[in-house]
């Protein structure tokens, strides 16, 4: 699922047989949604709250000078949610 690509980002190359197909993939396409599906993911994220507090998924904050450090650390799985505050 590609979601918020809303640029047109150039084309990309793609092997339909290796990368698709060999790999079971199913490639989908959203541009954009209806306001009742946002209502309803935070309603979710409300009821789920109790069980799991969205804040204790916060592992590390990070200052703003220090973005590129937290883009690293998401991307090497060393921390779960990044926090960037200002």
């Amino acid at each position: 699922m590609i979601a918020g690509q809303y640029t047109d980002g150039g084309d990309v190359t793609l092997n339909p047989h290796r990368q698709v197909n060999r790999k079971h993939v199913e490639i989908r396409g959203c541009w954009g949604c209806d306001f009742s599906h946002f209502h309803r993911a935070v309603q979710l994220l409300a009821e789920q709250a109790r069980a799991l507090p969205w804040s204790d998924a916060i592992t590390e904050r990070f200052g703003l000078e220090r973005t590129n450090e937290a883009l690293a650390a998401v991307e090497a799985r060393r921390v779960v949610k990044a926090v960037i505050a200002p």
